[in-house]
């Protein structure tokens, strides 16, 4: 599988998870299942830090920086400016 099509898979999975864990089902996880998945999370911080660290400097992207909300939660922005 390509690398790519797994961060897409992978991103969208983790999507998925963070609904769950913020409904009452993350309630039913115990202290080892939630250190399994923290240091999964800490493992792949450090190593696309890493990675990030061994590339060299680019422009600026053209896209906003991610935010973890959800896109069916996102308030619509207004142009005009408050009165």
């Amino acid at each position: 599988m390509d690398l790519r099509l797994a961060i897409h898979e992978f991103v969208n999975q983790g999507r998925e998870i963070l609904e769950r864990l913020r409904s009452f089902e993350g309630n039913d996880l115990n202290r080892v299942e939630l250190h399994v998945l923290e240091v999964q999370l800490y493992l792949l911080e450090r190593e696309v830090s890493r990675r990030t660290q061994d590339q060299p400097p680019q422009s600026p992207s053209p896209f906003p920086p991610f935010n973890s909300q959800d896109q069916g939660t996102k308030k619509k922005v207004s142009s005009e400016e408050p009165k």
